[in-house]
């Protein structure tokens, strides 16, 4: 029998699809176990609880090939404590797209209607890419409502994928790595390095690039580095000129005679570290 797409509408719930949905969140809220990601779905999946990084994960679910699905799998994810976004428009991190697809008729009802086997598959994506797939299967009349019992399985599966597991932990270590870094490259007192007055100016960004070889300012950190020793020395050099430069002798006489060397330290540092200084006592 071919393939066709179901399509049906939410009703009220009923007491199997209340129990059925229930079972699947408790076995996911209620666990103290951490989630072994290594290991896929099935029924020990529903004893454990999943990894804190998956949960933290924003994750949409799309409509797909039918929205009463797609709004059941979203409603149980919301339920199970994921971090659920609703609004189209807003940037989710992992998208779930269900496709429904009735399969071979099994029986019909007392009135004539085809009960067929029911497959929904679930396209995972984290940022953009294929990351995994969930399937589900159950028997019903076409075009019932979805059936809780098969959507709290695709939430145990999304739950404990080992797949989503991998991408969410390596997401937040390189957010952590990213926090560090940040924090790392504040604390290292890098203005020091970039305008060095001691042969230590460049320590703490020689210890950031330490733990950062390759971090966000690593590059930036290395050009410092590595620029330090002729500053340094530029830095030493206009230091012993203003020393030479008799600035206590032109502060108490006030003559251009005493002031000569100033004007000697202006021509060579015009723009120097202690060229206001200067132009203050000559112009006074």
């Amino acid at each position: 029998m071919h393939a066709r797409t179901v399509y049906g509408s939410c009703v009220h719930v009923a007491l199997r699809r209340a129990l059925a949905i229930a079972v699947a969140l408790f076995s996911l809220a209620s666990s103290a176990c951490a989630a072994d990601p290594g290991t896929s779905a099935g029924a020990n999946d529903a004893a454990r609880r999943p990894p804190s990084e998956v949960l933290t994960l924003p994750v949409r679910v799309d409509a797909g090939s039918n929205a009463a699905f797609a709004a059941a799998l979203s409603d149980a994810l919301a339920r199970a404590g994921f971090m659920v976004l609703t609004d189209a428009n807003a940037k989710a991190v992992v998208v779930l797209t269900p496709q429904v697809v009735v399969g071979e008729v099994v029986g019909t009802d007392v009135n004539g209607r085809a009960r067929a086997r029911i497959e929904i598959v679930v396209a995972v994506t984290c940022d953009g890419q294929n990351a995994d797939s969930l399937r589900s299967t159950y028997t019903a009349l076409e075009g019932n409502p979805p059936d809780e019992e098969a959507i709290g399985t695709l939430v145990l599966a999304y739950a404990h994928s080992a797949r989503v597991a991998a991408f969410a932990k390596d997401r937040s270590a390189r957010a952590q790595e990213e926090a560090s870094d940040e924090i790392d490259w504040v604390a290292s007192e890098h203005e020091k390095c970039l305008e060095p007055t001691t042969r230590e100016a460049c320590e703490r960004v020689k210890e950031y690039l330490r733990k950062h070889p390759r971090g966000r300012y690593a590059a930036e950190a290395t050009r410092m580095v590595a620029q330090a020793p002729a500053r340094l020395a530029a830095y030493q050099k206009e230091e012993r000129s203003w020393q030479a430069a008799g600035v206590p002798e032109c502060r108490a006489k006030r003559t251009r005679e005493a002031c000569v060397g100033l004007e000697v330290y202006l021509t060579r540092f015009p723009s120097g570290i202690h060229a206001e200084e200067a132009n203050q006592l000559l112009h006074r």
